[in-house]
Order: structure tokens, then sequence, then C-alpha cells
């Protein structure tokens, strides 16, 4: 929560008989004209009027990649302004905007949270409780942190699974996937690439320079000119060098190929004629084809992927997993709407998990019947918000505690049965005259070591 905290504005820049003040977030009424300059939040959801920047939505939308905003654009609360300077007009007040909203939203999930409750008599007191330890300890071995006995015991219902995207399902991580070259061989269309974006910390730049993976001689970069949501124009080596998508490529009226690819698509002319194009996108991991497949092992009904990402990269990553549904382009409100939605359609005693890594995911790991976050690259609010945390990353984790929590459920049913069955059997020889004090002995104390031993089995974890 605390982590979350950072996404709050401190003050926005309010524009009054043409001076500006700074003041209060919640100060500022709808219909008031801010400014936003670069490395500065947007304070409050508006629209834009003046400029074009590149917005970090990192914080709201879990996705790396910077969104392009210009004049007439919707942008909302707790965005970085990357570059440019933006004049918005307000739309909301700060109690309604998108931070305020993702702050509230966790402070109240948890109080619709659904609990699940057991109790026992007699020696199950012991064999009961020790059970779910031992289920808690063996998915503790497969790198698995559970919270509490009834989160195992809700696993065991699964019948919906949702999913974050970029760092859940994929590596989150945005790498050159495909080079096409035209007329010059794949290893200089990086090159040339790589030296145009050397002077970026945009990620797209970042992941061309570790693709290229070689020193960069600042001698031969004469020029280089950013132009604002398009791309990168550069002389380098003698050479007019234009890096950046379609726009940039229709500014400088290049005659392109425009590629069919899924990802982020980065276009290349050189000396004004078209070299060819660079495929920059996020990987699915190799361990997200596993857990899929377990999780419908598993018999879950439902695997519902949620992302703030763009239609066509979404699509084309369901597809690929074979996912039962998915929702694209989407804010963290969006996030819970839909959740509390699927929350209403699945069975009385179905559970839905939830399972994200970032602060945008925090209300809705909250919300969820079981939300589990990734400890390895997941945030602190994510973490603390939710029920079970997978410490490695690997989403098939997941699959296996929830095999393990069957076996948990599974044995409580057999000690509860076992102890009651021997208790009725003993009380009704002892009302016959049958049965004598170690009979008794025999319902109290062997049945408690005996369940406990039973219990002892859970912590058998194939590796």
């Amino acid at each position: 929560v605390a982590s979350l905290m950072d996404i709050r504005p401190d003050y926005a820049n309010i524009y009054h008989n043409k001076d500006i003040f700074k003041v209060a977030p919640d100060k500022v009424n709808v219909g008031d004209i801010i400014l936003v300059k670069p490395g500065e939040k947007i304070p409050l959801d508006g629209t834009v009027i003046e400029g074009e920047a590149m917005l970090n939505t990192l914080a709201l939308t879990g996705e790396s990649i910077p969104r392009h905003v210009t004049s007439g654009e919707k942008v909302f609360s707790g965005c970085i302004n990357n570059d440019g300077t933006l004049k918005i007009r307000v739309d909301k007040e700060f109690g309604e905007s998108t931070v305020s909203k993702i702050l509230d939203l966790v402070e109240n999930a948890s109080s619709r949270k659904s609990r699940s409750v057991v109790s026992c008599p007699c020696a199950l007191v012991i064999s009961i409780p020790l059970s779910f330890f031992g289920g808690i300890g063996a998915a503790s071995r497969i790198g698995v942190l559970v919270k509490g006995s009834n989160y195992l015991e809700a696993l065991a219902n699964t019948e919906v699974i949702v999913c974050d995207k970029t760092g859940t399902l994929t590596e989150g991580v945005f790498k050159v996937q495909k080079v096409d070259a035209i007329d010059y061989p794949d290893e200089d269309l990086l090159k040339y690439a790589a030296y145009c974006e050397c002077f970026s910390n945009h990620p797209i730049a970042i992941s061309l320079r570790e693709a290229y993976n070689k020193d960069i001689d600042d001698n031969l970069i004469t020029k280089t000119k950013e132009i604002s949501g398009k791309g990168v124009f550069s002389i380098i080596d003698k050479r007019k060098v234009l890096v950046g998508n379609k726009k940039l490529m229709d500014k400088y009226n290049i005659d392109f190929k425009e590629s069919s690819e899924v990802g982020n698509v980065i276009y290349v002319a050189i000396d004004n004629k078209f070299a060819g194009s660079i495929v920059i996108a996020d990987k699915i991991k190799d361990d997200s084809y596993k857990a899929i497949k377990l999780f419908k092992k598993n018999n879950v009904e439902r695997i519902i992927m949620l992302t703030g990402d763009l239609e066509n990269i979404s699509k084309d990553v369901a597809n690929k997993l074979n996912l039962d549904e998915y929702h694209a382009e989407l804010l963290p409100q969006d996030k819970v709407s839909l959740v509390e939605q699927f929350i209403k359609q699945k069975s009385s005693n179905g559970k839905l998990v939830f399972i994200g890594d970032g602060i945008n995911d925090a209300p809705v790991l909250a919300l969820a019947d079981v939300g589990i976050a990734m400890g390895g690259l997941g945030s602190d609010a994510a973490i603390e918000a939710s029920d079970v945390v997978i410490m490695n990353d690997e989403v098939s984790k997941l699959a296996s505690c929830i095999e393990i929590s069957k076996k948990t459920m599974r044995i409580v049913k057999e000690n509860i049965i076992f102890a009651i069955s021997v208790k009725i059997l003993v009380l009704i020889l002892s009302a016959l005259g049958i049965a004598s004090m170690w009979a008794a002995v025999f319902a109290d104390v062997g049945v408690s070591v005996l369940a406990i031993l039973n219990a002892l089995r859970i912590l058998v974890v194939k590796k």
C-alpha cells in the first residue's frame, strides 16, 4: 500500500490570470486548466488542449511502452509525462480521478472478500489444523507462500482463473524478435537503428541497443533530432537515417512496406529509401504454456486474461496460449468491474483466482476470492494485497499448489470421516457393553495419532 501511494500526485500547476500557481490537486476544479511539465505526474483526469508528449502509464496499465498523446486526447492521473509540455483541461475532481479510485479500491476491496471457515471437534482439533499446516508447508517447498489455511481451502475449489499479461504470462521485457532488412544485411539495419536511438532512454531504444550488443562510436553521429510521437532522425556516417513508426515514414514521404507482425514495429529508412523493419515485442514465458495445460488438467472451467496492452498484441497472446477469453486496453477500474462480473457468473461453491504482478493489479488481487502475486518481479503493493505469493514467478507453480490444496482437502475429509466413524462405533459398542477402556483410549488418542500421520502425507511433494 505504501508503494501504491507513490502514484498519488503531490501538486498541480494551475493557470490563474495567465500566471501559474502550484496547488494541492484537491483544490483544482472541473474546467480549470493545468500545466504538466516533463517528468511530472498528471495530477487529475482531463483532456489535452495543447501540446504532445509520451506518457509513462506503467503504474496504471502495467505496460512498459509509453503512450503518445496529443491535443484532444484523454489523459489519466497517475501517468508520468516523459517529455513535452501539456496543457490539460480538468474533467474530474481529484476525488473522482483515476489515482483516487485505485487507492479507494484497495482499501474497500478487502471488505467484499468471501471467507471460508473450518471447525472440528475433539481429536480433530489437532489433526485438521495440522493438515492445513502440512498443505501450507508443502506449497512452500515448491516456492509458493500461502498466507492462510482458508486460502488453501479456496484453491481446491478453483473454477475461474483470471491473469494479468505483462510480467505474469509474458516476461515483461521488450526484446527484438525479428529483423526484416531490404537490400541490407540484418546486422547493418540493427546497427543503424541502434545508433539512431543511442541517446534515448525509451524502452524501444534500449531494446535496439541490447540487440545490437556492440559499442557505439559517437563520432559517427553528426546530428540527431527526435520527432515526438513518431521516431528519430539522425545523420550517421554521412547517411540520413530515420527510425520510428509508420507516422514517421508518412511524414518524410517514404514508400515503405507495412509489416503484419504482431508487436511494436520499427521502420528504418536510409537516405530517404525504405531499408526494412524491426519487430520488438514482449515474449510469452515458456512456463505459461505449461501452466495453462495444467490448469485445464485440474478442471479449471475458464481461464481469462485481462491486460492494458493493445488489442492485436493481446489477441495474439491469448490465441497462442489457447485462453478461453481475453480483454485488452483496460485500466485498473475496468479490471475490477470485470472481475466483479466474473464473480457473479461463477457457481456458489466455485472460487475465482486472480494472478497479477503490478501496482495496478493490487485492487483486483484484494477483490478476488484468492489473489496471487508474483513475488520475484511483483510490486510490494501487489504482494501485500495478495493471499498467495509465487516466489519465483512461475505461473505453473499455481497448478501444483491447486493439486496440493485438493490433496489437503481430501486428507482433511479422510480424517474427519475416520475420527467420527471410530468414535460413533466405540460409543455404540460401549452402550452395548462390548467396548473396553482400551477401545475408548484408541478412539481418542489412537485416532489422533493416526489422523496426524495421515496429515503428514501432504508433505510428500512430487518434484
